[in-house]
């Protein structure tokens, strides 16, 4: 029940204070939010509510009327009520006010209520028995009033609280959504990178894969390799050959080009670089 939406009737002569909500209907049937004791009063004859942020009262099309201050409500009449205004159904009277209205409450306000209409023995039942509610009644609904006070405040307290908490919640939500997305785009990324590295990796294979193939047909080509155990006996036999014609021919020898053992007749001789000194006589007889 919200604070600000309740109203307070004082029932005269059951002499009860009713803390009424928004929207609550009075009425003979035992359904209705207050159920009125008089034989003429309809199943559902009146209900309070907010209309414009003014208190009314609306007849529910009751059979015998709703009074106010003495004067009689049109059937499904709706009438802005105020403070100590007085409700009569019958032979049943409710004083309608709010809470901070308390302190007001006296014989004085309550008898400038009574129009000319309003019947003089209602107003001496209604006068007769305030004295009792303002002696012992009053008094205690005082009391609760401040109690209400204190839980009024703690709700408040826990209001603010629970609203500065759902504000820090949102705020956690918003960052945790925030972190959800930079999660899932750094995971985006890294399967980019990762593709291609993946990429890189094939194409370092493909081009290792083509040269190795190269280079496997280069030693398998007997024209563009030389097998170095082949060059070691052809340079023994052609060395030894030049030695048998010529004893003088040991100075320095340099190799300048490698050629296959089965050219040698001619080919190495020409790509062989011999001593200054005997240069000459290996062209003569060449």
């Amino acid at each position: 029940m919200s604070r600000n939406k309740l109203f307070y009737l004082w029932n005269v002569v059951a002499q009860q204070v009713i803390e009424v909500p928004e929207h609550s209907i009075f009425g003979r049937s035992d359904e209705t939010y207050y159920p009125i004791e008089s034989e003429v009063a309809s199943r559902s004859h009146f209900k309070l509510y907010f209309k414009n942020n003014h208190p009314v009262i609306e007849d529910l099309h009751s059979s015998n009327g709703t009074f106010i201050n003495g004067l009689g409500l049109e059937p499904g009449e709706i009438f802005e009520i105020g403070n100590y205004d007085i409700i009569t159904v019958g032979e049943c009277h409710y004083v309608f006010f709010f809470a901070e209205s308390l302190k007001e409450f006296s014989k004085e306000n309550l008898m400038r209520k009574f129009g000319d209409d309003f019947p003089k023995d209602f107003q001496d039942e209604i006068l007769k028995k305030l004295i009792a509610f303002e002696r012992y009644a009053l008094p205690k609904f005082s009391r609760i009033m401040e109690a209400r006070k204190f839980q009024f405040a703690i709700a408040d307290v826990e209001d603010a609280r629970s609203g500065e908490l759902g504000a820090i919640e949102e705020k956690e939500r918003l960052v945790d959504e925030q972190k959800a997305n930079l999660e899932k785009l750094y995971r985006e990324k890294m399967e980019i990178i990762e593709n291609n590295y993946l990429k890189i990796n094939a194409q370092k294979k493909s081009i290792n894969n083509k040269y190795d193939s190269m280079i496997e047909e280069i030693k398998q080509d007997d024209s563009l390799y030389f097998d170095l155990s082949q060059k070691d006996l052809f340079s023994k036999y052609f060395f030894s050959s030049i030695e048998s014609e010529n004893e003088t021919y040991t100075d320095t020898i340099e190799e300048t080009v490698i050629f296959k053992p089965k050219d040698t007749s001619e080919k190495v001789v020409k790509g062989l670089s011999f001593g200054s000194q005997n240069k000459e006589e290996l062209s003569e007889e060449d």
